[in-house]
């Protein structure tokens, strides 16, 4: 049993490590300070976000990005126009 536990403390503690290294590199990013200062955004939010994003110069449309992401229908989708 205390292997186990041990393990689990080494997990917990290398898991609080990396959301510290999150929060520092979402302070020095501009894009999501930016977006951290929405209301409810947080920095694991803002973080992906900002990842799976990339650069907005790929989307000509905001709406575009939601489709994208998978959050919406696709736009045109069914003979349908969103």
């Amino acid at each position: 049993m205390l292997p186990m536990l041990e393990a689990w403390r080494s997990m917990r503690i290398r898991a609080i490590e990396l959301g510290r290294q999150l929060v520092a590199a979402a302070r020095q990013n501009q894009a999501c300070q930016l977006l951290m200062s929405i209301p409810d955004v947080g920095t694991i939010t803002a973080t992906s976000f900002v990842t799976a994003i990339e650069d907005s110069d790929n989307f000509k449309k905001s709406r575009s990005v939601g489709a994208w992401l998978g959050l919406t229908t696709r736009r045109y989708q069914s003979g349908g126009r969103l």
